[in-house]
C-alpha cells in the first residue's frame, strides 16, 4: 500500500511514491502523522502504478522478451 519499508526494491516498485520507513519508530510516526487526504492520493497513485506496471499481461510479456520468446 502506501507505507513501505525503505529498501531499493520497494522504492523501485513503488516508483518512490510510497511513504518509507526504516524502523518501527519511523513507521509509528508515519501512522500517527499521515493526513487522510494524502493517503487517499497515495492510494490512487499506488493503484495506477500497480495496474500500469504489474499486471499479469505486462509481466508475462516482459518474461517472454527476456527469454526471447517474442
Amino acid at each position: 500500500q502506501y507505507f513501505s519499508y525503505d529498501m531499493p526494491t520497494n522504492r523501485e516498485t513503488t516508483q518512490d511514491k510510497a511513504l518509507f520507513f526504516k524502523n518501527p519508530d519511523e513507521l509509528i510516526e508515519l501512522l500517527l502523522n499521515s493526513d487522510d487526504n494524502e493517503l487517499r492520493v497515495l492510494s490512487s497513485e499506488m493503484n495506477k502504478t500497480a495496474i500500469k506496471n504489474f499486471s499479469w499481461e505486462i509481466i508475462s510479456k516482459q518474461y517472454m522478451n527476456l527469454l526471447n520468446f517474442n
